[in-house]
């Protein structure tokens, strides 16, 4: 997901699915947070093992990031990865991000899938920008898998 601050307003945009928003006449900075969506859990191929769960998107955030008013930026709301079924790992979460012109493109990596073993944990998702001043957090990682 994405919360995206517009600084001049004080107000708050938060998307839950792609879609678009331009920097209102006046607004020439903002503080924004993306998440990736998390990795799917795997699924156990017997009733007495359980399975790790995948691992959580990765954070960036932004605070007084230059935009310009007039233009339209691009969200993409990165979703969860889904569970995995009968003995198979879950999938991958997918990355989320913002982009526009004059804009570097700040990126949160989805989380990895827990693999179909039951010692394996999910990866860690990612979140990069390639500029300075942005802080960039990894995901955590999965569970461990438990057997009952």
């Amino acid at each position: 997901g994405l919360r995206w601050e517009d600084t001049l307003a004080r107000a708050t945009v938060t998307f839950t699915a792609n879609g678009s928003w331009t920097a209102p006449a006046g607004v020439t900075s903002i503080n924004y947070l993306v998440v990736g969506g998390g990795g799917g859990g795997g699924s156990a191929a017997a009733a007495s093992r359980g399975q790790g769960g995948g691992g959580a998107g990765g954070v960036v955030t932004g605070t007084n990031v230059s935009v310009t008013a007039g233009t339209t930026y691009t969200i993409t709301v990165g979703g969860g990865g889904a569970g995995g079924t009968s003995g198979n790992k879950g999938s991958d979460g997918t990355d989320s991000s913002i982009s526009g012109s004059g804009f570097t493109t700040v990126t949160a990596g989805g989380g990895g899938a827990a693999e179909w073993r039951g010692d394996r944990l999910g990866v860690r998702g990612v979140g990069w920008r390639e500029d300075d001043g942005v802080q960039v957090w990894p995901g955590g990682e999965g569970a461990a898998a438990a057997a009952f």
